[in-house]
C-alpha cells in the first residue's frame, strides 16, 4: 500500500523566513508502519528552495529524519522492539534487514546522547558495574539515581573507566549533585572523592546485603554435610520470607528452630536489612550500632569477617549520610552485548528523542 503525500502551499517556510517553492524533488519513499496487514509505504515529492545565498536546500518533513528511508513512526516501534529483543528477531518480526535496524539503533543512540544538555542538572548519582558477555569483563555505568535514566557508560571497572565516567560530566554539573551511591569497589570511591568532593557518598544497601548474604552462604556450606536438612537450602536463605511458597516456609521455619549457625548467620542478615534507608539518621545509627555489637556477640568467622570489612570502610559515616538518597533500579538487562550502543539502549527504556 502507498500513501502519496502532496504539499499544497506555493512557498515554504523556514525558521521563520518564508521561501518561494524553487522545484520539487524526484517522487522518494518511506517505510511506514503496516496498515491492515498490509505492508505500508509512504510516497512524496519534497519541495526544494534556495536560500538567501543561493543555494538550493530540501525542506525538513515531519514523518522521518534526513537520509533515512524508515518513517518516525516505524522508528519509535523498532526502539521498543529492540529493547526487549534481539536485533535479528526485530529485524525478522518486522520485515527488515539487520543493518536497518543496527544502523536504527546506533542513530537513536547518538540522538539521544547528543539531546543532553550541559545545563541538565542532578541532585542524585549511582555508580555501579554490569558483567557483559562471557568472562569478567564489565562496563562502569552512570545513572540519575532519581529517575534511573542511564547517564553514560564505560568499558572497564578500572580506576581510568571510573574517571572517564567522571568526566562524562561537566565541572557545574558536578559541583551540583548532592549524593553519590556506589559499591566498595576501590576506584569508585576514589573517583567519587576526586570528582565529588561536595557531595555525600553512599554505599548501596543492595551490595553491603550482598556481602552477608555471601557469608550465610559460606556458613551455610560449612554445616550442609553434618546437617541432612540444610540439604538443598541454599535459596531458602536467599529469597525473601514473604515469597516464600507454603512448602518452603515450613522447611524454613524447621531449619531456624534447629538453630543452626548458618540460621544464626541468616538472622543477623536480616537484622542489618531492617536497617533500610527509612528511619532519620540519628536512628539509622544507633541501630548499625546495635547490630554491630550483636553481629560480632554471635562468634561467627564469616560474618565477623563482613563487619571488619564494614568497619575499614567506615559502614556508619556512609549510613548516616544515606538516609535522604533515593536509588533506583537501573533496570539493567541480563542479555548485554559487548557493543556498548547497544548496552546504553537496553539500559535507558526511554530514550529522548
Amino acid at each position: 500500500m502507498f500513501l502519496h503525500l502532496e504539499y499544497q502551499l506555493d512557498y515554504v517556510e523556514v525558521e521563520g523566513v518564508r521561501y518561494p517553492i524553487y522545484d520539487f524533488r524526484k517522487a522518494r519513499s518511506w517505510c511506514h508502519l503496516d496498515l491492515w496487514q498490509y505492508q505500508t509505504y509512504l510516497t512524496a515529492r519534497i519541495p526544494r528552495y534556495k536560500d538567501n545565498f543561493g543555494k538550493c536546500k530540501s525542506v525538513s518533513v515531519p514523518w522521518t529524519d534526513t537520509c533515512s528511508r524508515l518513517s518516525i513512526f516505524l522508528e519509535k516501534t523498532l526502539i521498543t522492539l529492540e529493547s526487549t529483543k534481539s536485533q535479528s528477531k526485530t529485524a525478522f518480526l518486522m520485515g527488515l534487514s539487520f543493518d536497518q535496524v543496527h544502523l536504527l539503533m546506533r542513530k537513536s543512540v547518538s540522538r539521544s546522547l547528543s539531546s543532553r544538555i550541559s545545563s541538565e542538572f542532578y541532585e542524585h548519582l549511582s555508580i555501579d558495574e554490569k558483567c557483559v558477555g562471557r568472562g569478567h569483563k564489565y562496563v562502569s555505568i552512570l545513572s540519575d539515581a532519581t529517575t534511573g535514566k542511564v547517564i553514560d557508560l564505560v568499558a572497564g571497572r578500572d580506576s581510568q573507566s571510573a574517571t572517564k565516567l567522571c568526566n562524562s560530566l561537566t565541572f557545574e554539573q558536578r559541583r551540583r549533585v548532592s549524593t553519590v551511591c556506589a559499591d566498595m569497589w576501590p576506584p569508585y570511591i576514589s573517583a567519587v572523592a576526586n570528582y565529588f568532593p561536595a557531595a555525600k557518598h553512599c554505599f548501596d544497601n543492595f551490595h553491603l546485603v550482598g556481602y552477608l548474604s555471601k557469608a550465610v552462604d559460606k556458613v551455610r556450606r560449612s554445616e550442609v554435610k553434618k546437617f541432612y536438612e540444610l540439604k538443598n537450602s541454599k535459596y531458602l536463605f536467599l529469597k525473601d520470607k514473604s515469597n516464600f511458597t507454603d512448602t518452603q516456609r515450613l522447611k524454613f521455619d524447621s531449619i531456624l528452630r534447629s538453630n543452626y549457625r548458618a540460621s544464626i548467620a541468616w538472622r543477623v542478615k536480616e537484622n542489618f536489612r531492617s536497617i533500610q534507608f527509612k528511619q532519620d539518621r540519628v536512628a539509622a545509627i544507633q541501630m548499625y550500632e546495635l547490630w554491630h555489637k550483636d553481629a560480632l556477640s554471635v562468634d561467627i568467622k564469616e560474618i565477623t569477617d563482613v563487619v571488619s570489612t564494614f568497619d575499614k570502610f567506615h559502614i556508619v559515616q556512609h549510613l548516616s549520610k544515606a538516609m535522604d538518597t533515593v536509588r533506583r533500579d537501573e533496570r539493567k538487562g541480563n542479555d548485554l552485548l559487548k557493543n556498548h550502543k547497544y548496552t546504553y539502549l537496553r539500559l535507558n527504556r526511554n530514550l529522548t528523542d
